[in-house]
Formats: structure tokens, C-alpha cells, sequence
């Protein structure tokens, strides 16, 4: 009898099961893949510039920190990042310190002092401002409202990312969705440039014609995504380099070893570096390719400065890096860089 009640209940420890600790699983659930869907929105729509789309960011971080909230057992943030916080929280509390205090209404006299140029363009601009005794440092007050709102918004989730984001799986999965994105970012940016009619997803491109922007306007915007994405995807790969080790191994084993999935999913995150790399170069961004040679600048240091005792594993690293820069440099002078030169 005692079996039949344990196994309808699935609780095998004796114990009765704690409702409590379902529903922070799925109030925590909730929050990782909205996170997730954030990451995969946030770019697609002209990279979120529009008002309706932010509008759906801060509605969605709301939802998440509303989840948070009702979270029994909240995660701690662990021991090493506490203290590193610490200053944070005091720069955030005078940021927005200063948000509150640009948009309050003060008295003339204080407004005069403290910011002269702006008493002086209410005295101009202001409706009944001299019969008002009050006025605002801000010269436009529900401006600075709504970009302070939207402030808190980012400050949010990374609140959540700092609590809810605990392990190492999770992390892994923001990489591979964020490395995933930009790939889809420099691809689709590469295409709409082969096109002659070339599309911002449902809409005509209207600016930068000559250049990848993917399903961002700004064509330095896109750079600075990528740029910020592709140390990821190369770094993700360094972590997982020992799937290339094939010392000792048969040719049999080796071919064995290349179509295995750890294998596979190296090879697919090198061909996402090196498409994003390429789809910076195709910006035109002049930082942009700058900081895609001080990437990879960057990583050579790396391997230099690590794996003293591992020489045979930095070799492998090293002559990763090599070969994956020589790659993005010849493709991009197959493809032409000229442009971006000229610029």
C-alpha cells in the first residue's frame, strides 16, 4: 500500500513533496527562457529602437521580476561576485539618484544655480513659467522618465541574470543562443547584400546599401553586436579544444573522432566566428575591423600568457586561432575589402 502511495506521488524519500519548491522551479524556468526570448527579440526588430518593441522589453522584464518576487528561496549570488557588486550598487543608486533629481520639480532659485542654460531655456520656451515657482532640471522631464524607465529596465535584467543564471548549463545555453543570433545576424546581413532589392527583414533597406547590416540600420551597430558575440563563440570553442586532440589516434579513430558531436559543434561555432568575423569586415565599419584584428590580437596574448605546463594543448589553441584568422582574412580579400579600406 505504502508503494502504491509513493509511486502516485513520486515521492520515493518518505517525505511529503514541498509545493513550495515546485513552483520556484517553474517561477525560475519562466524567467531563464524569458531571458532566452529576449536575447532572440531583442536584434531582430531594427534592433529594438522603436518604441513598441522597448515597450515589449520592459513588459517582459516586468513579468520576469514579477516572478522573482514571488520566488520562496531566492538564489544567492555566490561568494566571489558579492563583494565586486558592492560599488555597483552605489553607482546605479546615483544614476538613478540623479533621474529622480532631474525630473522633480525645484525651486527657480535652485534650477538657476545649479544649471543656468536650462532656467534660461524655460524662461524662453516655458508656458507661465513666471508665475510658476517651480521647474524641473530636466528640460524635458517625461523624456527623461521614459529613458530612465528604460534604464531600469536593462538594470533589471541583469539583476536577473546575476541571481537566476547559477549554472554553468545555463550559461552555456545563453552562449550558444547568443552566438546562434549573431551567426543568423552576419549571415542574413551577407545575403540581403548579394540581393538586388535588399530587405531590413519585412522592410525595404533604405541606408547603407553597400554594407552588411543585418536586421540592424546602423551598420556600426551591428560591428559593435557582433564584435561583442564573437569572442563567445571563439572562446567557447578554446574551452572545448580538447575534442581536437588526435595524438595516438588511428585514421579510423580520427574520422570516428571528426563525426562525433563534440567535433561537430566545434567545427559549426568556428564556421559562426568566422561568418560573424566576415560579416564585420562587410560592414564597413572602420572600429569594427579594427577591434576584429585586436580580438584576435587579443586571444594570441592569451594563449601566450596560459598553459605554461600544456605546451602540446596551446599549440593546438595557437594554431586554432592561426588558421581561423587566416581564413577570415582570405575570404575577406576573395570577397573585397576595398570599401572598407577607402573609408
Amino acid at each position: 500500500m505504502m508503494k502504491t502511495i509513493l509511486k502516485i506521488t513520486g515521492n520515493r524519500g518518505g517525505a511529503p513533496a514541498d509545493p513550495q519548491s515546485g513552483r520556484d522551479d517553474v517561477l525560475k524556468k519562466i524567467i531563464f527562457y524569458g531571458l532566452l526570448a529576449l536575447l532572440v527579440f531583442t536584434p531582430l526588430p531594427a534592433a529594438s529602437v522603436n518604441e513598441w518593441s522597448i515597450l515589449i522589453i520592459e513588459l517582459a522584464v516586468l513579468v520576469m521580476a514579477g516572478c522573482y518576487l514571488f520566488l520562496r528561496r531566492k538564489p544567492v549570488i555566490g561568494a566571489v561576485l558579492t563583494p565586486r557588486l558592492r560599488w555597483l550598487k552605489y553607482a546605479l543608486a546615483g544614476i538613478f539618484g540623479l533621474v529622480g533629481l532631474q525630473i522633480i520639480p525645484l525651486p527657480k532659485a535652485v534650477v538657476k544655480i545649479l544649471s543656468p542654460h536650462t532656467y534660461e531655456f524655460h524662461s524662453l520656451f516655458a508656458p507661465f513659467f513666471e508665475k510658476s515657482r517651480f521647474t524641473s532640471l530636466s528640460v524635458v522631464p517625461s523624456q527623461t522618465f521614459v529613458q530612465g524607465l528604460e534604464l531600469l529596465t536593462y538594470v533589471l535584467a541583469g539583476f536577473l541574470v546575476l541571481r537566476c543564471v547559477t549554472r554553468w548549463r545555463q550559461i552555456r545555453t545563453i552562449i550558444y543562443v547568443l552566438v546562434a543570433i549573431g551567426f543568423f545576424e552576419a549571415f542574413y546581413g551577407i545575403y540581403e547584400l548579394s540581393t538586388k532589392n535588399p530587405h531590413v527583414l519585412f522592410y525595404k533597406k533604405v541606408y547603407s546599401l553597400g554594407s552588411v547590416t543585418g536586421s540592424f540600420i546602423n551598420r556600426n551597430h551591428l560591428a559593435g553586436y557582433l564584435e561583442m558575440i564573437l569572442p563567445l563563440a571563439i572562446g567557447l570553442v578554446l574551452a572545448r579544444i580538447d575534442f581536437f586532440s588526435l595524438v595516438g589516434m588511428t585514421l579510423r579513430e580520427k574520422i570516428l573522432h571528426i563525426m562525433g558531436k563534440g567535433i561537430l559543434t566545434n567545427v559549426l561555432l568556428t564556421l559562426a566566428a568566422v561568418v560573424m568575423s566576415v560579416g564585420i569586415v562587410l560592414s564597413r565599419s572602420r572600429s569594427g575591423t579594427f577591434l576584429l584584428v585586436f580580438i584576435f590580437i587579443l586571444f594570441a596574448e592569451f594563449i601566450v600568457l596560459h598553459g605554461g605546463r600544456h605546451r602540446f594543448r596551446r599549440l593546438w589553441i595557437r594554431n586554432f586561432v592561426t588558421v581561423t584568422f587566416l581564413l577570415v582574412t582570405v575570404i575577406s580579400l576573395y570577397i573585397g575589402i576595398g570599401a572598407t579600406v577607402g573609408r
